[in-house]
């Protein structure tokens, strides 16, 4: 099962997101079989929230074009199938370190190859614009940052996952991946790293709340960098002083305005959108399918739109498709999963501390990412994330 997961994590980037689907009920569908078709209570529980979500998607759907429905329908079912796999598999593991490992070990290797590509595209990193570099290389994975997080807390609460004698190993794959982290050039890998770390050391829960505070600083000074740093979307720090803008902009009195500060328009389209809804829409959605008029035509990818179906932020997806019973449903699932990190991160039992601290991280890092890229619903970038998060959950339902 761990060296299943380990081929999806490696081959997950480079797979059409139909493959990963695909692969996702496959591996799924194998574990059930290994479970005699007796799927855990829990893992059915993990779906209700889920399911409910979906149902209010479809009560508006029928006023809207099918394939924008089944779009909108498949971004939601994606990740409870990811989480739901995630679980499946560490239920039928005896043993947590061959699947973290296996986690730790895909990091490493997409790792190898992101540093490959940047060295074999060393000019466009000689321009000194991060955009040329990103735009050759890609935005590098998440599972870089992922890696060293489980490396560091499995000895931080005294889980072996690595050979004692193996003393290089650790440093090995700390340089790796996180030398990677850092040409990924992106602010929400890099940040989700950071806050990550900090809930996953347990510094962040009902008990303790050093974390809040470092947190609140670390946020204010990134938003504060605009101040002291020129905006310039050529380096990285220039577009760390962006940040603040992007999101709060909102004098777009022309198209450059816009483009220029495109999440803050986007949500600010969204928003009007869903506010031209009724009482009814408002609280239900106005349903999968619905797409935001943005007022101008826009070249996204390879498509020339001038409405569009999803949007960086993801919060504000929810709340124009399901209503804020859908967000508030959606708040909740995520509190869920930090409440069962931080009563495990409790336990005497190191593994189960290793467990919740991961659990308490991986939220942050879905919490953090579907405010600037959709997170939950970016299944691209985030699929190992949800499998990780069912992972585990499955293995502390276990305990």
């Amino acid at each position: 099962m761990a060296r299943a997961l380990f081929l999806l994590l490696v081959l997950q980037p480079f797979m059409g997101h139909g493959i990963t689907t695909m692969a996702l009920v496959i591996l799924a569908s194998w574990a059930c079989t290994e479970l005699h078709f007796k799927i855990p209570r829990r893992a059915a529980a993990m779906l209700i929230i889920p399911g409910a979500m979906i149902a209010l998607g479809l009560l508006g759907a029928p006023a809207h074009n099918l394939r924008d429905v089944l779009k909108d329908g498949w971004y939601y079912m994606f990740p409870a199938l990811a989480v739901l796999t995630g679980y499946l598999l560490a239920h039928r593991c005896k043993r947590v370190a061959p699947v973290l490992m296996a986690f730790v070990a895909a990091g490493v290797l997409l790792s190898c190859w992101h540093l490959a590509e940047i060295v074999a595209h060393s000019g466009s990193l000689a321009s000194g614009d991060i955009n040329d570099v990103r735009t050759e290389v890609g935005a590098g994975y998440v599972l870089s940052a992922v890696s060293p997080l489980i490396l560091f807390l499995s000895r931080r609460y005294g889980v072996a996952l690595l050979p004692s004698r193996a003393r290089i190993l650790p440093i090995s794959i700390y340089c790796i991946t996180l030398t990677s982290v850092v040409f990924t050039f992106s602010r929400t890998i890099i940040i989700s790293l950071l806050l990550s770390l900090i809930a996953g050391l347990g510094w962040l829960t009902a008990k303790r709340k050093r974390g809040l505070i470092m947190m609140a600083l670390f946020v204010g000074a990134v938003l504060g960098l605009s101040a002291v740093i020129p905006e310039d979307t050529a380096s990285f720090f220039g577009k760390l002083a962006r940040s603040r803008e992007e999101v709060a902009f909102s004098d777009f009195s022309t198209t450059t305005d816009a483009i220029q500060y495109w999440r803050a328009y986007e949500t600010l389209k969204a928003l009007q959108t869903y506010g031209g809804g009724t009482f009814i829409q408002q609280a239900v959605g106005l349903g999968f399918g619905q797409l935001v008029d943005i007022g101008f035509e826009v070249q996204l990818g390879d498509t020339a739109m001038s409405e569009i179906p999803v949007f960086h932020n993801g919060y504000i997806y929810v709340l124009v498709k399901t209503g804020y019973v859908g967000l508030v449903l959606f708040l909740i699932y995520l509190v869920r999963f930090y409440t069962l990190g931080a009563r495990s991160a409790e336990s005497p039992d190191p593994q189960k501390q290793l467990l919740g601290g991961l659990t308490m991280a991986m939220t942050t890092t879905v919490v953090v990412s579907t405010f600037v890229i959709s997170g939950w619903f970016n299944p691209g970038a985030m699929c190992s994330v949800m499998l990780l998060m069912g992972s585990l959950v499955g293995f502390l339902s276990k305990g």
